[in-house]
């Protein structure tokens, strides 16, 4: 009843997305996560559950048939090993955080123009032009 009631009052609601908002500004980085709507919890009592473990939750809402809620990035696995334990199927932005992440942390190849030049390079450069002047 409670998530007819959310799934209703969320089309008119721009005071939820807005506060969550500012929510997650405060909270730091991140990490939205959704599970359908069809699985037998209601949003209330997923919250309830990983508020229990100690998980922050906010942004708590109901749209298309989805339960879509936010926790801090730093305790995201373990919202997720929560959810996965309790039997509940989810989708996150974790993987794609992760993925962009360790996209970032992998060095890239300098452009030829912007590699530095090797100390050998130099010597050899400049023992071949020694041998063009003679």
């Amino acid at each position: 009843m409670l998530d007819t009631f959310l799934k209703i009052g969320s089309t008119f609601d721009w005071i939820t997305p807005t506060l969550a908002f500012v929510q997650d500004i405060c909270n730091g980085p991140s990490v939205q996560i959704a599970c359908p709507r069809d699985q037998g919890w209601s949003a209330n009592q997923i919250k309830r559950m990983l508020t229990r473990v100690g998980i922050k939750v906010w942004g708590l809402m109901v749209a298309d048939d989805r339960i879509i809620f936010t926790v801090r990035a730093a305790q995201a696995r373990y919202a997720l090993y929560w959810l996965e334990r309790s039997g509940l199927q989810y989708q996150s932005s974790l993987e794609a955080a992760e993925a962009r992440r360790v996209h970032a942390d992998t060095p890239q190849p300098l452009p030829e123009e912007h590699r530095p030049r090797r100390s050998l390079d130099g010597l050899l450069d400049g023992i071949a032009g020694f041998v063009d002047a003679l």
